[in-house]
């Protein structure tokens, strides 16, 4: 038993001896593995993620400027819109202006040909009514000295005299008519 007991206790022993070598030889070879990873792949992928980041670095750069000059041509733009309302505007006033003008003008020349018009028409019914007068004047003369000469041609009686006036009445009428 005391063998079987040694032997298992010399088992044992070199086991953790082989433990420790093989704790000693990972550890070489992580070594090693790292070495050669650096000198093949660190410097590549070190590069590779210098590169992202510059990428990424001028795509926040260009966003920015993007944004910059998008807020310059947006306030630029905001510019001619209140610019162009302000214009807008100010056409609209001038020919509201203008309107008011041309009816202000149109009204008093419509006011001024009425008025001539007028002036023209009364001056005329001033002329008719003159030559009216004037032919009433005619027509009564006319009678005046027809009924003379009818009176001194004979003794009129008033019967006469009425018939006389009324007969050169109705023509008179009838005259007029015409």
């Amino acid at each position: 038993m005391n063998l079987l007991f040694l032997s298992e206790q010399a088992t044992q022993g070199l086991f953790e001896l082989n433990d420790l070598w093989t704790l000693v030889f990972t550890w070489i070879n992580l070594f090693i593995l790292y070495l050669v990873m650096k000198k093949f792949f660190f410097g590549k992928i070190q590069a590779m993620l210098d590169k992202r980041r510059e990428e990424v670095d001028e795509t926040y750069q260009k966003a920015e400027t993007a944004e910059s000059e998008a807020n310059a041509l947006k306030a630029e733009y905001d510019a001619k819109i209140a610019e162009a309302t302000e214009t807008a505007e100010a056409i609209v006033s001038n020919a509201v202006k203008t309107a008011r003008a041309k009816e202000t003008e149109i009204v008093s020349d419509a006011r001024a040909k009425a008025a001539a018009t007028m002036a023209s028409a009364e001056a005329k019914i001033e002329i008719d009514r003159q030559k009216a007068l004037n032919e009433v004047k005619e027509d009564i003369s006319s009678m005046a000295v027809e009924i003379a000469s009818k009176v001194i041609e004979r003794e009129i009686q008033a019967q006469d005299h009425e018939r006389l006036i009324d007969e050169m009445i109705d023509q008179l009428s009838k005259e007029q008519e015409a």
